[in-house]
């Protein structure tokens, strides 16, 4: 459980440009076994958590529990849409202080679908509804990729992974 602490910024520290938003955790408890559990759940997000953050661009998790020995990983998104279809590119960068940093490319296919005669609730009041799909596809030749640990299924946030979606 989180429990927001309202703080102010440090004097003399500001966001980056380009950066909008910052969380900073700072954990109550600070034994090692904790915090490598923490990080390690945090290090398991998967590259593909971006396509469901509908207005994020890039997402940057950071390890900063020893000075000048930063963990980072991040992931960075883009959109292009073209005669064959609309596609999100997300590349994933992995950054240590005793390895290389390793980046890898992810390519979506998306697809878009309006469902009307939705029921109304309080968070959609209108009766439509957007449902976007996003399939893994190769970032060389656009051919599906069907992972074989399964694909993740995204409402809002990852709720699950299912081994295989039934296709009709």
């Amino acid at each position: 459980m989180v429990t927001p602490i309202w703080t102010e910024v440090p004097s003399g520290e500001a966001l980056p440009i380009g950066i909008g938003t910052r969380f900073r955790l700072t954990y109550a408890e600070q034994n090692d076994t904790f915090v490598d559990r923490v990080e390690a759940e945090f290090m398991k997000a998967t590259e593909t958590i971006i396509f469901a953050l509908r207005k994020l661009k890039k997402l940057e998790i950071v390890f900063e529990r020893v000075p000048r020995r930063t963990k980072l990983r991040s992931f960075q998104k883009s959109s292009t849409v073209s005669e064959s279809g609309e596609y999100m590119k997300i590349i994933t960068r992995f950054k240590s202080p005793f390895t290389k940093v390793r980046s890898s490319e992810t390519k979506l296919r998306i697809v878009r679908r309006l469902i009307r005669d939705m029921p109304s609730n309080d968070v959609r009041r209108s009766d439509t509804s957007e449902i976007v799909l996003g399939f893994q596809v190769s970032p060389i030749d656009g051919t599906p990729i069907v992972p074989p640990c399964g694909q993740h299924v995204f409402a809002y946030l990852p709720v699950q992974r299912v081994s295989q979606l039934p296709v009709s």
